[in-house]
C-alpha cells in the first residue's frame, strides 16, 4: 500500500533530492502541475464524456453549464500560460518552468539540464502556438467583433 505523505513531507523529499532552491522550485511547480491535472480531469468529466453527459448537463440548466463550462477553461488556459511564463513579469519573479533551467547546474548536471531546457522550450512553443494566442485575444484583451461575423469571445 502507497504511503501518504503531508505537504511538508512531499517538500522536504524534493529539497532532501536537489539543491535546497530547486527542490523548493520543482515542489512548487509540481503542485501546480498537480493543480492543473485536476482541473483539466474536472473540465474532461463534464464536457468531454459524451453526449449522455452533455445532454443531461443541458436538461438540468444549461445557462449555469455554459458558463461554467467557459469558466473552467478560460482557467486552464490561464493556468497553462501561467506556467510556461517568462521569469520576470512587470519586474516580478514568477513561479514558472522556464526558471528550472536556471536552477540546474551546468557544471554539476549538464545534461540534465539540456533534457530539461529542451523539454521546457517544447512546452513553452506549444502553449505559444495555442493558449497563449486565445489568452491575449479572448481573455486578457477583447478583439473587436468583424461586422456581421460571430464573437470572436465565444468560447472554445
Amino acid at each position: 500500500m502507497a504511503e501518504t505523505l503531508t505537504a511538508q513531507e512531499v517538500r522536504a523529499k524534493c529539497v532532501e533530492a536537489m539543491p535546497k532552491q530547486l527542490g523548493e522550485l520543482y515542489y512548487e511547480l509540481r503542485n501546480q502541475l498537480v493543480l492543473l491535472h485536476l482541473k483539466w480531469n474536472d473540465y474532461r468529466s463534464l464536457y468531454a464524456d459524451g453526449l449522455e453527459t452533455i445532454n443531461l448537463l443541458n436538461e438540468a440548466a444549461p445557462g449555469f453549464f455554459y458558463n461554467l463550462q467557459r469558466m473552467m477553461w478560460e482557467d486552464v488556459l490561464l493556468h497553462l500560460c501561467r506556467i510556461t511564463d517568462r521569469e520576470q513579469i512587470s519586474g516580478k519573479e514568477t513561479l514558472t518552468i522556464q526558471r528550472l533551467k536556471r536552477e540546474i547546474s551546468d557544471d554539476e548536471f549538464g545534461e540534465l539540464r539540456k533534457k530539461v531546457e529542451a523539454q521546457v522550450k517544447k512546452a513553452c512553443q506549444k502553449i505559444n502556438s495555442f493558449a497563449r494566442p486565445l489568452r491575449n485575444r479572448r481573455l486578457a484583451h477583447r478583439e473587436l467583433p468583424p461586422s456581421g461575423g460571430e464573437s470572436p469571445n465565444s468560447p472554445g
